[in-house]
């Protein structure tokens, strides 16, 4: 063998050592990407995993692979699978070969539906057939040869865009990228299951900053069999919600998986805004009040907890006014806010503290139901559910409580009285967030009294007659965001309470024993009348504040004649004689260092 031919044969077996090295380097960091992915999100693969198979739940059991098909089919997720899908594609690269295989027929539009049906002028084509198990009703009163069910439907897209785009100022969703036409597809067929539809993000925008996506929607075609809202109707929600999915992928897609809360608390919220009479999320409620300990701002595939949510978009809106509070959260994510900055801003432009505003929010909660107060608190709240509480017990003693309590949450505790007398509060929420602390005194005869504090600060309660109730709400204000659901999920605050019953300072009862006429009607009544028990040895001071805390009227009883004073009269004017607007106002009675505060309402007709 020559020199020539030995060196060549050493380069040779080199070389394809070279190309093995190559190879194991490029199937290293093949195998390594996906899971850097998972790392950089947050999440495990056993929570790939369970995005696998909520995607996969939306398809019919025969075509989901039979290996898969009973994790599937037993997947929780809710009436909206449009994070599902969403998800699922968001981490198709981590999945392997064979899940990412399956999931092709999750994101392709059916096949099977030959008809379709567009409203004269209308941006919607709807896609849908009279045959088989994806038959849509056929009856057809005007005899055009469409059925009335499409027609309905095509009508309840077009209201929503126009409510959607017109009257909230949303921007248009991206469309469908022209495919079939220039109208933006929906396709009609049998989902079951209760599902209600979804939205299927497509097609990366090009030229714009943000991640946004083109998309199409698929919903159900009778709303029958499990749905708690049957038939048009039901259709006409899923309309609601399904299109603001489409316009949110328009704005911008999640940042991280955790933000996707926020995409379905809003679309479930839109639903009562542009079909208010129908009120679907009704059911999805419970899903949140009964797990207020848990953080807003957490996305749970497995429950109704970021649709029941929806009811923070409701307290916002009734609280400022202005529906425009959400759009602009849309806004500054367009922006690239994440999800909670972008609240926090939108909030903080109405001139309010978000940290105020948190826990307000944590206060109206407590009155639904039977509690509910449609005056002072949600309009709609006596079909919300009642919280469950973390406490409900009776005391007889001075009571202190030590908790803790995540971010962005908020406990409930009870106590009812057995003892007469006056009663102080003191609480303290330590740790790296701020807190607040809100407490509801109701009397067993008369209504109820609420005041939001900081952590820290105490509040005198005042006489309360034995079986009152008082209930306190620590509130964790604090705000995380980013892409680590462990750190959003379980950061903790400790927190600390105290109800003491104590002896007022000059020996005598006093307080707030009654508001009324409640509502307080201007041009009904001619005036409003504060009753209280004044303490003999000590002024009184009355005041009429809004619900920011700006002082409208003051009334001093000196020392003297508080003795013999028992009630404040009020007009409903400010300290210049003008009426004041209908709203929510608060009195506040002082006397010493006992301090009181009761909501009341006033209606000008």
């Amino acid at each position: 063998m020559s020199l020539l031919t030995a060196r060549r044969m050493i380069i040779s077996v080199r070389t394809n050592l070279c190309l093995v090295y190559i190879f194991v380097v490029l199937t290293s960091a093949a195998i390594a990407q996906p899971q850097r992915m998972l790392e950089q999100e947050g999440i495990s693969s056993q929570q790939k995993d369970n995005i696998f198979f909520q995607a996969l739940s939306v398809l019919p059991v025969e075509d989901i692979p039979e290996k898969y098909r009973q994790e599937a089919m037993s997947a929780h997720s809710e009436k909206c699978r449009t994070i599902a899908i969403a998800a699922a594609r968001r981490f198709l690269p981590a999945m392997d070969n064979e899940q990412q295989s399956a999931l092709q027929r999750v994101f392709e539009r059916p096949d099977n539906l030959p008809e379709a049906y567009t409203r004269q002028g209308g941006d919607f084509k709807l896609h849908y057939t009279v045959v088989g198990p994806d038959s849509v009703a056929t009856l057809d009163q005007n005899q055009n040869g469409t059925p009335d069910f499409v027609e309905d439907v095509a009508l309840a897209f077009e209201n929503s865009l126009a409510v959607a785009t017109g009257q909230l100022n949303y921007q248009l969703p991206p469309g469908d990228n022209g495919i079939d036409g220039p109208e933006y597809d929906v396709y009609v067929h049998n989902l079951g299951r209760g599902i209600y539809g979804y939205t299927v993000p497509e097609d990366n925008i090009t030229g714009t900053l943000a991640d946004d996506k083109t998309s199409y929607i698929q919903i159900d075609n009778d709303f029958d069999v499990g749905f708690f809202t049957k038939g048009l109707a039901g259709a006409q929600v899923t309309a609601a919600h399904e299109l603001l999915h489409a316009i949110q992928f328009g704005y911008r897609d999640a940042k991280f998986l955790n933000e996707y809360f926020y995409y379905e608390l809003c679309s479930s919220w839109i639903e009562d805004v542009i079909y208010d009479e129908i009120n679907d999320y009704y059911a999805s409620v419970p899903g949140y009040l009964k797990r207020t300990d848990n953080p807003i701002n957490q996305y749970d595939p497995r429950t109704s907890f970021n649709y029941g949510a929806a009811i923070w978009n409701h307290f916002l809106v009734e609280r400022f006014n202005d529906v425009d509070v959400v759009r602009q959260s849309w806004v500054r994510m367009l922006a690239g806010d994440f999800v909670v900055d972008a609240i926090v801003a939108s909030i903080e432009n109405m001139g309010v503290n978000f940290e105020d505003a948190f826990a307000e929010f944590a206060l109206w909660n407590y009155f639904t139901g039977n509690r509910a107060d449609a005056a002072s608190y949600y309009e709609e709240g006596q079909h919300f559910a009642q919280l469950p509480f973390v406490v409900n017990a009776i005391i007889n003693s001075d009571t202190t409580v030590v908790d803790s309590i995540r971010t962005l949450a908020a406990k409930y505790y009870l106590f009812t009285t057995t003892n007469a007398g006056n009663y102080r509060f003191s609480g303290l929420l330590s740790g790296d967030f701020p807190g607040r602390f809100a407490v509801v005194a109701t009397p067993n005869s008369g209504s109820s009294s609420a005041v939001v504090l900081n952590s820290g600060q105490g509040l005198e309660l005042g006489f309360l007659p034995s079986l009152s109730q008082i209930v306190v709400i620590p509130v964790n204000v604090g705000t995380l965001s980013g892409a680590d659901p462990d750190k959003l999920t379980g950061t903790y605050n400790d927190f600390s309470f105290d109800l003491l019953q104590v002896e007022p300072n000059d020996g005598g009862e006093r307080g707030i024993v009654g508001i009324y006429p409640s509502p307080f009607i201007m041009g009904r009544h001619t005036g409003l009348t504060v009753e209280f028990l004044p303490a003999p040895t000590q002024q009184v001071e009355v005041r009429i504040l809004s619900s920011g805390g700006r002082v409208i009227r003051t009334e001093v009883f000196p020392a003297g004649v508080a003795a013999s004073a028992a009630s404040f009269s009020w007009d409903g004017t400010d300290e210049h004689s003008t009426r004041v607007a209908s709203g929510v106002y608060i009195v506040e009675l002082r006397q010493g260092d006992f301090i009181q505060f009761q909501k009341l309402a006033v209606i000008r007709e």
